[in-house]
């Protein structure tokens, strides 16, 4: 009889080692023709599911959220904290790093030859390449230029109007107000402590003042500067990879 309950005592114990283990395991996925070189690491509830066809592919989740990828590229390394759902389809053939902190959800295509890396950071759901929201930008602002916007390369200091839409650059003052959106098909600049309540698409380069605020999501094809203390509420994107960040100055997130 003390045979067995040692037995079953060194059972027990064990059952409390490396059971949660394996039940953890159950909620990683692993499939592909590479599906040997996947490295996951998963803490809390959450699940992570790897088809890998490609390169190595490291994907961490930390808490209930889940991550799901489809790789048939070059090296992965996916990181999500929070509840989100992390998505991710590529077929680049240059290395990609996501990272996710907040909750939401992160859809990434990576293509191209290009190193992709990508550092997402607060709540609400964003969807990569910015390149998708440019052109829903662009074509939804444009439709709206000949209705209820005006072409104007200027906006005096503490002045205010509507949607702006420049057929050449466009300049605000310190202290002014865009009540809408701003498109200029060359570069914008934002005065010291201004504010824009919508999305800014530039053409070429944009430029934030110290303490303005862009209520939407910023697009240039060019260079971005953002001031001292400037908040860009929505994402923040340069088609060149350009971005430069003042002391303080902050985006909900930026590719």
């Amino acid at each position: 009889m003390n045979f067995l309950r040692k037995r079953l005592v060194v059972v027990s114990i064990l059952s409390l080692l490396v059971l949660p283990g394996l039940f953890a395991q159950n909620n990683i996925t692993v499939t592909g023709r590479n599906s040997g070189d996947v490295a996951p690491v998963l803490t809390g509830d959450g699940s992570i599911s790897v088809e890998n066809n490609g390169a190595h592919v490291a994907a961490t989740q930390t808490g209930s959220g889940s991550i799901h990828i489809i790789n048939n590229g070059q090296v992965m390394a996916a990181t999500n904290t929070g509840d989100g759902i992390m998505t991710i389809a590529s077929t680049a053939t240059g290395a990609v790093a996501v990272t996710r902190t907040g909750n939401g959800n992160t859809t990434v295509y990576a293509s191209g030859s290009s190193v992709i890396a990508l550092t997402f950071n607060g709540d609400g759901d964003i969807t990569y390449p910015a390149d998708y929201h440019a052109r829903a930008a662009r074509a939804d602002n444009m439709a709206q230029v000949s209705e209820n916007a005006t072409d104007t390369t200027n906006l005096v200091a503490n002045g205010r109007m509507g949607n702006v839409a420049s057929s050449s650059a466009f300049t605000s003052g310190a202290d002014s107000f865009v009540d809408g959106f701003v498109t200029a098909r060359t570069a914008v600049t934002l005065g010291a402590n201004s504010r824009v309540a919508g999305n800014v698409t530039v053409g070429t380069a944009f430029t934030s003042g110290a303490n303005s605020v862009v209520e939407g999501n910023v697009v240039a094809h060019g260079a971005i500067t953002l001031g001292a203390q400037s908040k860009i509420l929505g994402s923040v994107h340069s088609d060149i990879g350009v971005i430069t960040w003042g002391d303080g100055a902050t985006a909900r997130s930026s590719f």
